[in-house]
This record gives C-alpha cells, structure tokens and sequence, in this order.
C-alpha cells in the first residue's frame, strides 16, 4: 500500500471571528494550519476597537458561533470587552493557541504553478510555504482619515475610533467628530457630557432606530443556557426592530421599535420641511428611502437622539474645510477644537 495522502497545509490570514471559525474546522479536520494576525491576539475588530462605548449593534446571541453559543451574556448588546473575551474564549476552548502567529504581518504573498503551492512571506522575514490561503482580514480593518488641507499643521490631536487614543481623556475639551456611522453614534453619548462642547460632521444623515438594551437577570441565563430557544424569544422585540430597520419602505413612514413593555414605538418621519433642530439634522429625508434596502446601514441607539436633544453637541452639516494649529475652519466661519476624532 502506498503511503497515505498529505493533507493540504493552510495559511489563515487574520484571527478575527471569521479566523477563529475557520481554525476550529480546520483543527476538527485534521489539517496542519497557521493562523497569521498582525495584532497581538485573537479577537480582530473587538481587539482593535476599544473606543469609549463600543458594542455589538446585533442583539448578543445572535452574535455568536452556531458551534459555541453563550447562554451568559450580561444584556441584549454586548459591550467590546465582553466580546472580545468571549471570543478568546472560544479560541482557547477549541486549542487554537498553538497554531496563531500574534504580531506578524503578511507581507507578500505568491504562487507557484510550477510546485502548487503559496509563499507567505512575513513582516520579520519568515517565508512559510503553504497549499491553501484563507483570506480573514475583515472589511474595514485600515482607518480612513480625511485628508483636510493643513492637518499636519493642526496643534491637538487627530485619531480614528478603531485607534482611540487612551492616553488623554476627552474631558473638559473642545471635540470635532467626523462621521455619523455605527462607531460614532455609540462613542459621541459615551463622551458627550465630559467634554466643555462637541460637535458632529456628517456628510449623510443616518437612520437611528430604538435599541433596547436590557440587561439579563441570572435566571434569564440559566434558562438560556439549559434551553438555548428561550435566548432566541427573549430578543423577539429586537428581531422586530432589526427587520423593520431593513425594511427601506417601513422606514419611509416610521422609525420605530419595542419598547420594554412590549409596545411599539414609532417616530413619525415628515418630507415636509422642518424647523432645523439636531433631532432632523440626523433623521435622511424620504428621498433616501428610494434607494435598495441595505445601501445604507440603519444604526441602533438609545442614547444618539436623548444627547442631540441636550446642549453640548451638535450636528454640523458643513464641511470641515481646513485644520490648522489650534482650529479647524467651516466654510462658513472658524470654530476651535482641541481634539478631532474621525471613524
């Protein structure tokens, strides 16, 4: 008998949820497997990602592995932390230590037709040579900072939400945040009311539905955990709010959702013009209802509406033309800031 069939040797790049899913079939298959990460461990985006307020915008259980799903998490939307540690968790669980290479990235990759096989060359000058590459970088893993003339001549600090910088707080400064995507609806209330005045570029409004973030009681969890269908009805209302989000004609008429007694909550949106108030500047106009369910991702918070209706921010639907030491200038006047956060 000849000797028995090599198994292909494969290289994941990235140990983010979808590395660590490939790396348990991987490892219950039998292969010889790499796993590369850039950072410094498993987790990916939750890694990266420690942004004051960070969370899961999908209700937490349905936010988890089919192979590994976790009766205990502590409310309806998880926070980073809790995430990030349940994926570790899983990492450990299923003995993918071994196979991760933290701190390493790749470089280059190239193949060979003439062997059948790919070259991973490292960051440190590794060469690994593999049959299969499975590409787990993610979507949106480089931050993408604008390009406003004079920033490099800007006097305060400038980073991106998935670069958060921890070293000084936002406390008591003037703060200019870029954006009103997922990241920024859940940092702007964390850092709201600490800051002396924050004010919020957006190029495009967003659609902000209720999110109803209630925290699980200990028998919640036990029931979830010796019946893992109970986790699935007790998010019903989200299910709801989720899939009246996606529905581009129901959000023509209404932006709504489950209120913790179970009544829907609706907020009527009007194509007549308004009053200007922050309340409108965030709400898109029916116009953007034409457009395919899905272009633009519908974002769920509680917090958003409440801090815009208060005093210390505000939304400022002009450019933020031009940055230079100290101030950052609108088409229409000069505004100064001490920190400017984009995302």
């Amino acid at each position: 008998m000849g000797a028995p069939a090599r198994r292909p040797r494969v290289g994941v790049i990235g140990a983010g949820p979808g590395g660590i899913a490939m790396g348990i079939q991987l490892a219950r298959a039998g292969y010889d497997f790499t796993i590369f990460e850039r950072g410094d461990g498993f987790g990916g985006t939750w890694r990266n990602n420690t942004y004051p307020g960070a969370a899961c915008d999908v209700p937490s259980h349905f936010y988890s592995f089919s192979f590994a799903l976790n009766p205990y998490w502590s409310k309806t939307f998880a926070n980073q932390p809790e995430i990030l540690a349940y994926l570790e968790k899983v990492a450990e669980d299923h003995g993918l230590g071994p196979h991760l290479r933290a701190n390493t990235s790749v470089t280059e990759l190239r193949w060979s037709d003439a062997d059948s096989r790919w070259t991973i060359d490292t960051e440190h000058g590794d060469r690994h040579e593999v049959d299969i590459v499975v590409s787990a970088v993610g979507m949106l893993d480089v931050p993408n900072i604008p390009d406003i003339p004079g920033r490099e001549r800007f006097g305060g600090r400038v980073f991106h939400s998935s670069r958060w910088d921890h070293s000084t707080s936002t406390a008591g400064e003037r703060v200019a945040s870029i954006g009103t995507g997922a990241s920024a609806v859940q940092y702007v209330p964390a850092i709201a009311a600490e800051t002396e005045h924050l004010t919020i570029f957006q190029r495009t409004p967003i659609w902000v539905a209720p999110r109803i973030d209630d925290p699980f009681t200990t028998e919640q969890q036990e029931l979830f955990a010796n019946d893992p269908a109970e986790a699935l009805k007790a998010l019903g209302g989200a299910a709801v709010v989720l899939a009246t989000a996606g529905n581009s004609s129901a959000m023509a008429a209404t932006v709504g959702g489950i209120s913790p007694k179970g009544e829907l909550v609706t907020v009527g949106v009007t194509p007549e013009p308004l009053p200007i108030s922050p309340i409108q500047l965030i709400t898109p106009g029916v116009s953007i209802v034409g457009h395919p369910s899905g272009t633009a991702k519908e974002i769920e918070d509680t917090m958003h509406f409440a801090l815009l209706s208060g005093v210390r921010a505000w939304i400022e639907e002009l450019p933020l033309s031009q940055a230079a030491e100290g101030y950052a200038t609108l088409e229409q006047g000069r505004a100064h800031y001490r920190t400017v956060l984009t995302m």
